[in-house]
């Protein structure tokens, strides 16, 4: 069977082999070179060309599928944002909709809007694309059904994380997850010689919750430098509350991108300008009665 795509992105989360990579692969235009960028996560990679066209795309997908990479949730499957965003840069379209009824309060959302911007990007994994206006994981624009997803592994994690938080605590030194080979020393420096088990109960909750965070970070990719650090990972609630706002960001990136494109099919078909996505009106107040009434 043909495959009628000829761009794809794979992803591969591995806290035990401290994997976080991702395999781009490519049919050229002239249909027989095969563009492949890899690496880890949040670096730009290494590229490599081979020739065979799109019998050669798919061998090396299924090679990589086999060794357990994962198709990213990616918008287009290329790593892209949606066409209709690349048109018109989205958070700038909205703010140039408001209505505003004097250049202070034009001030004052822009400036809100970049506190906002700032905020999101600086207690999470993405960037604010500043050309289109979108947040975007390492890899691009996540796809809804993966935002989604991603939403209920987190709530899925939060469930099951007081169990494992209480059990560590009962067992601070037990081994989770191998660290790379070398000499392991203790806090005053002397060589472990022995690892110490984990009780089975605390084995299997951190299973649970190990299985758990590698699905979500093959979703919404993430720079990972250490994927065996449970610091890095989805093991305490405030790691967990950052990545909640990640979601949301995405998901506020994807509702962006899909009412343009509803509004570009409704202008083309009443050849009419379309509805504003924001119907709002703002000015500045400055009078005393109306800050109090505000303020409540």
């Amino acid at each position: 069977m043909v495959t009628e795509q000829k761009k794809f992105m794979l992803i591969q989360f591995n806290s035990g082999g401290n994997n976080n990579k991702f395999y781009s692969v490519e049919l050229l235009e002239n249909q027989d070179t095969v563009e492949v960028v890899y690496g880890r996560v949040g670096s730009n990679g290494t590229k490599h060309q081979y020739g065979g066209g799109m019998k050669k795309l798919e061998s090396l997908l299924r090679a990589k599928r086999n060794k357990g990479y994962k198709d990213a949730m990616i918008e287009n499957g290329d790593g892209s944002v949606s066409a209709e965003a690349q048109k018109v840069n989205v958070i700038e379209k909205a703010l140039d909709e408001v209505s505003y009824k004097d250049e202070s309060a034009k001030e004052l959302v822009r400036t809100v809007s970049e506190k906002n911007v700032h905020k999101i990007t600086e207690a999470s994994g993405i960037t604010f694309d500043s050309s289109d206006g979108l947040f975007k994981t390492p890899l691009g624009v996540i796809q809804r059904r993966g935002v989604e997803k991603a939403i209920e592994l987190l709530a899925e994690i939060e469930e099951k994380l007081p169990e494992f938080l209480e059990l560590r605590e009962k067992e601070p030194d037990a081994t989770l997850i191998e660290q790379q080979k070398g000499q392991k020393r203790n806090a005053n420096g002397g060589v472990v010689t022995s690892k110490v088990l984990p009780s089975k109960k605390l084995e299997e909750v951190f299973c649970v919750l190990r299985t758990l965070n590698e699905e979500y970070f093959v979703i919404i990719p993430n720079r990972v430098s250490n994927a065996r650090d449970l610091g890095n990972l989805l093991f305490s609630q405030k790691a967990i509350d950052e990545q909640r706002v990640t979601c949301d960001a995405l998901l506020e990136t994807l509702n962006l991108i899909e009412d343009l494109s509803k509004r570009r099919e409704e202008s083309s078909d009443v050849k009419v300008d379309s509805k504003p996505l924001f119907s709002v009106e703002i000015e500045t107040v400055g009078d005393e009665p109306t800050l109090n009434l505000i303020r409540g």
